[in-house]
This record gives C-alpha cells, sequence and structure tokens, in this order.
C-alpha cells in the first residue's frame, strides 16, 4: 500500500523545517546577525505565502473547470445537446437552422436553433475561462475536447452565415480559437 502525500504538505513540512532553525539560530545568533536571520526568515515566509497564494489560483481554476463539466452534466442541459448531436451525428443539418431575409422558421427549428446556440453560448463560455486563466484547461480539454473541436467544425459554416447576416465577425471567436488550439492537440 502506498501513501500518497499532497504535495502542499511536503511545502508545509519543508517550511516548519526551514522556519524552526532560523528561530532557534536567531535566539542564539549575536545582535549583529540577527537582523540576517530576520531577513532569511522573511524570505522564506514570503515564498510560502507565494506558494499559497499560486497554490489557491490553480484550486480556483479546478473548480471553475469542475463547475462546467457538472452544468454541462445536468439533465436540464440534455435537451439543449440533443440537436448538436444530430448535427454531429449528421441527422440534422445545419443549413435547415439558418434564418435570413424571406426565410420563416417553424417552432420546431426555432427550438432546434436555440438550442444550438445555447450550446455555443456554453462552449464560448469555456474558451473566454481558458484564455481568460480561469479555469483548468488541460482539465477542460480532456473532458470537452472532442465535442468542442468537432461541434465548431460541424458549426463553423453556420457560425460564418450568422456573422455575416449580422455584420458581427466576433461571434464565438474565442471558440474558434479555442477550436483550432485543441484540434493540434489531439
Amino acid at each position: 500500500m502506498t501513501i500518497k502525500i499532497p504535495l502542499v504538505w511536503h511545502v508545509v513540512v519543508l517550511f516548519v523545517l526551514g522556519e524552526v532553525p532560523l528561530v532557534i539560530a536567531y535566539h542564539r545568533a549575536p545582535t549583529a546577525w540577527q537582523s540576517t536571520i530576520v531577513f532569511a526568515a522573511s524570505v522564506l515566509g514570503g515564498a510560502f505565502a507565494l506558494f499559497s497564494y499560486l497554490k489557491n489560483i490553480e484550486e480556483q481554476r479546478r473548480q471553475a473547470s469542475d463547475r462546467l463539466v457538472q452544468r454541462w452534466n445536468e439533465p436540464s442541459l440534455a435537451p439543449l445537446k440533443e440537436p448538436l448531436r444530430e448535427i454531429l451525428e449528421g441527422r440534422l443539418q445545419t443549413a435547415t437552422l439558418q434564418r435570413g431575409p424571406g426565410v420563416t422558421l417553424t417552432a420546431d427549428v426555432l427550438k432546434s436553433r436555440s438550442a444550438v446556440v445555447n450550446i455555443l453560448n456554453f462552449y464560448e463560455e469555456i474558451a473566454i475561462l481558458v484564455h481568460t486563466k480561469g479555469a483548468d484547461e488541460e482539465r477542460l480539454r480532456r473532458f470537452f475536447g472532442a465535442v468542442v473541436v468537432d461541434g465548431y467544425a460541424k458549426l463553423e459554416s453556420w457560425i460564418q452565415h450568422e456573422r455575416q447576416l449580422d455584420n458581427r465577425q466576433q461571434y464565438y471567436r474565442d471558440l474558434e480559437q479555442l477550436a483550432a488550439r485543441w484540434r493540434t492537440k489531439e
């Protein structure tokens, strides 16, 4: 049986093992050396504080990633994912979801279109969090990599159509960049 001790505990032990001798040395050292020992203890304490700060940032990114995964797996999202699944499997053509001048969309098409837009918005949220370093990219790539890359590839022409129709070239731009980056990592 192997016992795995988390990195943070290794660092805490090293910190204590570093600070205790410095405290002892401070009390035994001549006055001329005490300011140097205080400086060394301060540097060690600062390094520990920096480690704690960075570890906290890493934990927040992990939690943000976990929240996205949790949201994706919520049963309430299943109806929104169905049209995307149909597109990925080739059972639904994106052209049927396109709006335009003189095009009237049925209620069912509008519902599917709305679902696709919601899923794309979710993907864009993932991309923005990755690009702003607000989430753990590797964790998200392992979970969402295939659906983001494949989803963007299947919806790219639809997205281009939306950009042209609304004259908004920034629609899903973060998603586009993320899909391209993750595609090269496959």
